[in-house]
């Protein structure tokens, strides 16, 4: 299962990101809610509002191997000062196996 960062808890402190082996996390932007015009133009990340919101994280799914093989646990839930703002992500379960898989072909790039 990959991870991902509750965006609720996050300070934006980037710890998490400075230690991620896989490049699977990056800074990202929530939208001011006042402002957002609901348009959708931010998925493509090239909203005004998105540009200008509130600093967070986010982990990529498809880079993320939860730190398989690496480390005892995720090294980003360790360096993280805030308990249980990175958590499992319920909508990207994944085996062993398939973490193992995806930390192989990362690893070859």
């Amino acid at each position: 299962m990959a991870l991902r960062i509750n965006i609720e808890k996050c300070t934006a402190c980037g710890k998490c990101q400075s230690v991620c082996s896989y490049n699977a996390i990056y800074e990202s932007r929530i939208p001011d809610p006042e402002e957002c015009e609901h348009c959708d133009v931010c998925i493509g990340m090239n909203c005004d509002f998105f540009a200008e919101g509130e600093k967070t994280y986010v982990i990529d799914s498809y880079r993320c191997t939860e730190c398989i093989e690496d480390s005892d646990a995720p090294k980003c839930i360790a360096s993280c000062p805030v308990n249980d703002c990175i958590e499992p992500d319920p909508y990207f379960k994944e085996t062993r196996e398939q973490l193992l898989e995806k930390r192989t072909k990362l690893t070859k790039k």
